[in-house]
Formats: C-alpha cells, structure tokens, sequence
C-alpha cells in the first residue's frame, strides 16, 4: 500500500486569523469543499471522498476505487514538542497553548507484489494495483478509525521534523502501517509461484573425448599391472629366479670373488660356496700389496703363499 499526503492548509483558506474562538473554528476548504472540519479539533478526524476534486464526502467504504482519496485534520498534542520552523509555516496553524493544526489532503493505491529473491537479495519486484474489490476489503477494518492513536502518535514525531511535507509523510506511512496490519491476522500463506535451491560442489569439466581416453588408459595401465604381477607370480619360485636372486646377495659376490671357479657352480645355497661351510681350512683375507705395485685383497691359506 503506497499513501501519499499534500499539506492543503493554506490552500484551505486557514491561517492564525481564523482562530477567532477558543470554542470551536469550523471550516471548509476552498479547493476541496467537502472537507470540513474544526481547527481547535484535538483529536484526528479522517475524511474520505469519492474522487480527486474533494467535492463528495462519503464514509462508506464500499464506493471505494483504487486509488482511492481522504483527507486528515486535527492537531498535534500541546504537550508534544513541535520545531519552530514548523510553527511559522503557512501550511499549519500554530496554536497558542501548544500543538499545531493542519489538513492533509491523500491518495491511497493498494497494489499485489510480485517478487524474485535469490539468496535473500531481491532481484525483481514488480506490482499491480488491485481491483476495486480488494480495496474494499483491505480498508473494511479501517472504517472504524481503528489505529488512531498510533497515526496520533506518528503525527506527533512528525511535528519534530524541519518541514510540513515531513509531518505529511509521517501520517501517510503510519495510516498504510495501520491499514495493512488490520487485515494482516485474516491473510494465509501462499507457497511460491517458483522455488528453487542451488547448492555448490567441486568438480571438473573436461571434454567428452579426453575424459574417455583417460578412462581407457587407466583400465589399460590396470590391465598391465595385473597382468606383469600375474607373471611375476608365477615365475617367482622357480630355481633359476631363486638362484639369480641368491647370486645378487652380498655374499654371493664375497664368495665369487675369493672362492674361484667353485663360486660359478650350481649350488643349493649361497652359502656351500665358501669351503668352510663344507669342512675346508678356512681362509684369511687381507690387502697387501700385488706385483704391479698397488694394493689389493690376498688370501692367506695356512701354510701356503698368498694368493693374490
């Protein structure tokens, strides 16, 4: 619901010099001559018309069009404050003892919102005004003034302001708050008219071709590997592989290198290559220094030369 309120005070006709009477000070407005009203009014009287002109007064809500016209007058309380900028402005009166008068002359549009939200931001908000019959029953509870305290109220904040317009403003959003917040308890919640939910993942994006040929190359690879294990598997236990195996030891090449043409012969273990395991003298290794005059490994066998 969007109000908005145009101070019509002066265009009234309404000044200081009206206030002739401490009593009552009836008026009418010149430019809208339905409106009329009191000027001593301390309360908030609210007017509705029948079109834009003000010229036919009606209390029935059931003439209502959107948009739809009223009017407002009475006066702030004398014991609320009021700016003094506000009090020498033609569009109200100030009164003696306190407060100030004014007439506002409105329009009211009731409209249906259409709206996006994405992640709680609103990204479209679109509206219609609504037809006639809407209006009608959206302002029925307002019929009886009820609110008015809270429009008294906000008219009184409104006086503390440094213009008239924003103590028009400040009746135009109080009467939308009170209007909507009367039909707001017979509303039900509607479900979207589209409703979405994203959530995020970590992925990859590769073209159909090279996905393929990765696929391919890891179950040929798996292929491969089982297929070398299957292999290696079989011929583990055979007796050349053990013995190749055996002669890549560190005591195999020991023995090959002291032990002389016995090392190269078919043995059930490393160790039948040294004589000792097979009863023999056990030989000495040492270094010493060979005819070409370096030095290098000799074998000492008790009770003969060395060997180099």
């Amino acid at each position: 619901m969007r109000t908005l309120c145009t101070p019509t005070t002066r265009a009234c006709g309404l000044s200081r010099a009206n206030l002739t009477s401490g009593i009552s000070v009836p008026f009418c407005c010149h430019n809208h001559p339905a409106l009329c009203g009191d000027l001593l009014d301390k309360g908030l009287n609210i007017h509705f018309f029948a079109g834009s002109s003000g010229s036919d007064n009606t209390s029935s809500h059931s003439l209502r069009t959107n948009p739809y016209y009223l009017a407002a007058n009475g006066r702030t309380l004398q014991v609320a404050g009021t700016a003094l900028s506000i009090k020498s402005d033609p569009e109200v009166v100030a009164h003696e003892f306190g407060g100030v008068g004014y007439v506002l002359f409105c329009n009211a549009t009731i409209y249906e919102a259409e709206y996006t939200a994405i992640d709680g931001a609103i990204t479209r908000f679109e509206t219609r005004a609504v037809n006639d019959t809407v209006v009608r029953m959206v302002t029925m509870p307002s019929a009886v003034l009820a609110g008015s305290l809270k429009m008294q109220n906000d008219l009184n904040l409104g006086a503390l302001g440094d213009s008239v317009q924003g103590l028009a403003d400040a009746f135009a959003d109080s009467y939308s708050e009170v209007v909507l917040g009367l039909v707001a308890g017979a509303l039900e919640r509607a479900p979207a008219g589209e409703a979405q939910e994203r959530s995020e993942r970590i992925v990859s994006r590769v073209g159909t071709t090279s996905l393929v040929v990765l696929a391919a190359s890891v179950v040929l690879f798996l292929g491969l590997g089982l297929g070398l294990a299957g292999v290696a598997l079989a011929n583990a236990r055979m007796r050349d592989v053990e013995e190749v195996r055996a002669r890549l030891s560190f005591a195999s090449l020991v023995g090959e290198s002291f032990e002389g043409d016995r090392a190269l012969s078919p043995l059930e273990s490393v160790e039948e290559v040294f004589g000792e395991k097979r009863g023999e003298v056990a030989k000495r290794v040492g270094v010493a220094r060979s005819r070409q005059g370096g030095w290098g490994y000799v074998v000492r066998l008790p009770g003969a030369m060395d060997a180099r």
